[in-house]
């Protein structure tokens, strides 16, 4: 039983009561095997094993040679290879088809059933194939003793002189005599690896007997490779050349066999000293239990008094489980409440999701509808532009780039320094070079001219953006004003200008028009809005363009538009001029917009309408008239 301290009450034990009585009330000189659950006798270790002081110096010894003769002999099996490669059995031979004595067994069994088929020496042969099998168990077990990855060095040698070296008597009478040699008793060895304290000396006889062997089979090896005529000779001259190195190799074998069979005999002896220690400590233990029974049988009267004390003890625990079952009752009840709770509500996010599901994949349908019908409305460059009545090349108006270049290098030295100076300033050097998108109005405040400097800088700007590889749309509306009055039968020149910008999105190469970004066509439009474009709307056409380049910003950034002389336009089509600019600005605030968009609008006078409170919208003045005597233009880096 547990201690108790200042009065208070005792606390239960974590083992029987039956141990706790016989530890506390009886000595009973016993051990309690708490995972056995029962009393155990401590047994004394036998005596420990003494080991040969040069077993391990033994052991290290034949490491290097073990490598050596390993290496020695496959080099040898190799140089065979290549000698004799007109015999199958030894051009196919290779250590991986002997991994253990069964893969020897096995290719032996087939060598054996083709010699006595070929061989007209049958008997001879049969004889030495059962001498092979007749110590195949001791053999066995041999090679199970040796070091890992030494037995498959040892297995193929053996399978490729027993398969493919047979034929010569010589060869069969040695073999036989190395396959007599090997220990019989090998084969209790797994036993005497699993209990033998100390195997560093064992292994070392295995290693030296390996060794031996291996040696031994090498020199068959090198005795095969030499000529026919050099084997006639030495069948004749006995114990020659390599003959005489296999007799002292067998005699090796011999006396390796008998310094193992020592050591098998000191393990014998030791294991016997341990047995018999065994028995002796066997003996006292039935003495000591002898003598803890005759104390048992005294402390019955005890025991039975003590029978009443553990009977209350197991009342008191009885009680104070009662509680805890109880609890855990209770516990179990609130599980499985709040196990049903959490069932219904899976059950009801479950069909909230299969809901969403059918809900979900109404919509895919749906969209695909409306994809197939978005389809079926759009168009190519090619079949809009000729229902719109549009000349891509001629319409596109980017011949006027030449003129215009030709006319500002042609121009005065004030023209071009006019055009210099504005390339010059911070306003235009930043709008230029800035990560923002933003509309440059550069205002001339002269006189109405169709090509200014301004003109003149935005055509060189165009040459150096498209250089870069950036999407840049030009218009000059100096050298297209188009028909001023209604019953005019020229173009107003917005339509001019804004199908100008069109038919340059509609000649861009490179572009999928069949799929945007989001898999749709560029071009689809329906019969309504066809029926605007063909009858002229301004309005129309800015629609088209604006959505045309909010699609082409996910792949192009940036992109500049550049459009000079609008002040030709604005005292006829005022309300053209402000409808395009609100479209640009909030086309730029667009949250839904991608990449940079800038816009260069150019003109030599001014605009009756600008925003006056928009970050978006810068307005740079025109430099003035230059007259520095020295000065000549310099082409816009």
């Amino acid at each position: 039983m547990s201690s108790t301290g200042g009065g208070a009450m005792p606390l239960p034990s974590t083992q029987p009561l039956a141990v706790d009585f016989l530890q506390n009330r009886r000595n009973t000189g016993l051990k309690f095997d708490p995972q056995k659950q029962h009393f155990v006798a401590e047994l004394r270790e036998p005596a420990p094993w003494e080991a040969t002081p040069d077993a391990l110096a033994l052991h290290k010894e034949n490491g290097l040679e073990l490598v050596e003769m390993t290496s020695s002999f496959t080099s040898a099996i190799q140089e065979l290879q290549k000698k004799k490669a007109n015999e199958p059995a030894i051009a196919r031979f290779s250590f991986k088809d002997a991994r253990d004595w069964g893969d020897v067994d096995s290719i032996l069994r087939s060598a054996k059933k083709n010699y006595l088929d070929k061989d007209s020496l049958s008997g001879k042969i049969r004889k030495m194939f059962r001498s092979i099998g007749k110590n195949g168990k001791s053999i066995q077990s041999f090679i199970g003793l040796l070091p890992d990855g030494n037995y498959k060095t040892l297995c193929g040698g053996l399978t490729l002189i027993l398969s493919a070296m047979m034929r010569h008597e010589e060869i069969r009478e040695k073999m036989d005599e190395v396959m007599e040699e090997l220990p019989i008793v090998v084969e209790s060895c797994e036993e005497y690896l699993n209990i033998y304290p100390d195997i560093d000396e064992l292994q070392g006889h295995v290693e030296e007997l390996y060794i031996d062997l291996l040696s031994t089979l090498e020199d068959f090896v090198k005795w095969y490779m030499q000529g026919q005529l050099r084997h006639i000779v030495d069948s004749v001259m006995k114990n020659a050349n390599y003959g005489q190195s296999i007799e002292v190799r067998i005699r090796n074998i011999q006396r390796s066999r008998q310094r193992f069979e020592d050591a098998l005999r000191r393990f014998g002896h030791w294991r016997l000293k341990m047995m018999h220690n065994e028995i002796h400590e066997s003996k006292e233990i039935v003495q000591n239990s002898h003598a803890t029974l005759q104390r048992m049988e005294c402390g019955v009267d005890n025991a039975r008094k003590g029978i009443e004390e553990v009977g209350q003890v197991v009342i008191r625990r009885v009680n104070s489980l009662a509680p805890q079952i109880v609890n855990g009752i209770q516990n179990v009840l609130i599980d499985e409440t709040k196990n049903a709770e959490w069932q219904k509500k899976w059950n009801e996010h479950a069909e909230e999701k299969k809901r969403l599901l059918k809900d979900s994949r109404e919509k895919d349908r749906q969209i695909n509808e409306l994809k197939k019908r978005v389809n079926e409305t759009s168009y190519l460059p090619s079949f809009l532009s000729d229902a719109l009545s549009l000349d891509l090349e001629v319409d596109s108006r980017l011949d006027d780039l030449d003129s215009i270049e030709t006319t500002g290098l042609t121009a005065n030295t004030s023209f071009q320094m006019r055009s210099k100076r504005l390339a010059d300033t911070t306003e235009f050097r930043h709008w230029l070079s800035s990560d923002d998108s933003g509309i440059l109005h550069i205002q001339g405040d002269g006189d109405q001219e169709s090509i200014t400097p301004v003109s003149f800088l935005s055509s060189l700007l165009h040459r150096k953006l498209l250089d870069g590889g950036i999407l840049v749309l030009p218009f000059f509306c100096g050298l297209h004003t188009g028909g001023r009055f209604k019953d005019s039968h020229e173009m107003n020149g917005p339509l001019m200008m804004i199908r100008a910008l069109l038919a340059q999105i509609l000649r861009l190469k490179g572009v999928d028009w069949m799929h945007d970004a989001y898999g749709l066509p560029y071009l689809s439009f329906g019969a309504k809005k066809i029926s605007r474009l063909t009858k002229g709307s301004f309005s129309a056409y800015l629609g088209v363009v604006t959505g045309l380049l909010s699609k082409l910003r996910k792949q192009h950034s940036p992109i500049f538009l550049i459009i000079d002389g609008l002040d030709w336009y604005d005292l006829t089509w005022g309300r053209e001029v402000k409808r395009l600019i609100e479209s640009l600005l909030r086309f730029m605030d667009s949250p839904s917009s991608d990449g940079v968009f800038k816009v260069l609008l150019g003109t030599a006078t001014h605009l009756d309408w600008h925003p006056k409170t928009d970050s978006d919208f810068v307005i740079l003045e025109m430099p003035g008239e230059i007259y520095e005597e020295g000065e000549s233009f310099e082409e816009l880096e």
